[in-house]
């Protein structure tokens, strides 16, 4: 009954049966056997960030497996078979993701860019290039986005 009610609020709320990042990670065209490569590494790298995860996860699985009653066994063969999903579709791409990606920084900037528009490009010399926000940049509150740093072959020297 529950996946019959899940089904029935995602045709409703997403417009399809899964939600659409379901759709993302399984229509991708790499083959199966590289996804499940790269599932395995995430794996390794999610023991190696966060070991109290997996291991907790792990023992869970064990616990209600060695369990005689059918619902621990349910839920074990649940926790194994998201494992797997997991693995199959090649790990969670939110893993790689940078927690630090943004960063505001306050700066005396030129006074010329007081007049800056969204979308006007520029280069701030030292540090790369940046965009004018377009929702956020306003007159009095200039927001200025990184798109490409400078390498900075000094520093090889």
């Amino acid at each position: 009954m529950p996946a019959v009610a899940w089904t029935l609020f995602s045709l409703v709320y997403y417009g399809f049966p899964f939600p659409n990042t379901a759709y993302a990670k399984l229509a991708t065209g790499i083959d199966s056997s590289e996804l499940r490569a790269q599932g395995l590494l995430y794996l390794l790298d999610s023991l190696d960030r966060d070991p109290i995860t997996l291991t907790t996860i792990a023992i869970a699985a064990v616990i209600a497996a060695v369990q005689r009653t059918v619902a621990a066994r349910v839920f074990a063969a649940g926790i194994i078979l998201y494992v797997w999903y997991i693995v199959s579709i090649g790990g969670d791409f939110m893993a790689g993701l940078n927690p630090t990606s943004k960063s505001v920084a306050r700066a005396w900037l030129e006074p010329s860019l007081a007049n800056a528009q969204p979308d006007d490009k520029f280069q701030f010399e030292r540090h790369g290039y940046f965009v004018a926000d377009l929702k956020d940049h306003a007159p009095g509150t200039p927001v200025f986005n990184r798109t490409v740093t400078l390498k900075d072959s000094w520093a090889q020297r």
